[in-house]
Formats: structure tokens, C-alpha cells, sequence
């Protein structure tokens, strides 16, 4: 059984509550131009701070120089397995009661604090939320 990589996560968390503009849902990672600093989504997030650099839009330099699916590397950085990252990589996925959090007429949240709020049930409760939720919508 992989185990859970709370120490990423809790850097993830930080560089969203510190920098939440280089944070987006949108993106695996977009490199940093002119106009703005690097953004990226969680998956994007978790390569970078374990030392990846931006090779394309979906797809990073791991430290040795070998080429990785962000998404991909990012379940491995994570310890969890694909299904369960998938869960957690694509807004669309999370559970209904966080998605909600995200509804457009009632923009109270950010896509990165409600990342936070379900990384945080993660490392307390563990997954079995996400696929429970998964397996019932």
C-alpha cells in the first residue's frame, strides 16, 4: 500500500494561501511570463515544488531530465493511486458537497480554498471520501 505524501500536500497548501494567483484549476502548468509568475494546478503544484521543470503544457523535466506526464508524476510524488488522484485533479471529479462550494452564483470560494478544504479532509480521514462520493454521483 503506497502511502500518502502529507508533506507535499502541505507545501501544495502553503503555496496556495501564499501565492494564490499561481494557482489554477485550469492549467497542469503554464510557465511564468512577462505579464504573470508560473501558474499551475495541483498535479502542476506537486511537480514543481519535488523539483520538475516545465517542458509543455501537460508534461515536465523530472530531476534527472527525463520527460513525465505531470499527472502521472504527480500520483507517484502523491502516493496515492491514478483513480483516486484523478479525484482530486479535475474539479469536475471532486466530491458534489465541494463542488457546490464552486458554484458560480455564490463565488465565496476559490477553487484553491476549496482544494485546501478537501486536501485537509485527505490528511485527516484519508480517501475513501472521494471514491464513497465517486461510486454514489
Amino acid at each position: 500500500m503506497q502511502t500518502l505524501n502529507v508533506e507535499l500536500i502541505r507545501k501544495v497548501i502553503e503555496k496556495i494561501r501564499t501565492e494564490p494567483k499561481s494557482f489554477s484549476m485550469s492549467y497542469w502548468w503554464v510557465p511564468p511570463t512577462n505579464y504573470c509568475g508560473t501558474i499551475a494546478c495541483f498535479a502542476g503544484h506537486c511537480v514543481i515544488d519535488s523539483g520538475y521543470t516545465f517542458f509543455s503544457s501537460s508534461t515536465a523535466l523530472s530531476p534527472n531530465g527525463t520527460e513525465v506526464s505531470i499527472a502521472t508524476e504527480a500520483t507517484k510524488l502523491l502516493g496515492l493511486p491514478y483513480g483516486i488522484a484523478d479525484l482530486l485533479f479535475f474539479t469536475r471529479k471532486w466530491p458534489l458537497e465541494y463542488q457546490n462550494m464552486l458554484d458560480i452564483n455564490d463565488n465565496s470560494l476559490t477553487e484553491g480554498e476549496v482544494l485546501i478544504l478537501i486536501l485537509e479532509r485527505v490528511m485527516e480521514e484519508g480517501t475513501q471520501f472521494l471514491l464513497d462520493d465517486a461510486l454514489n454521483h
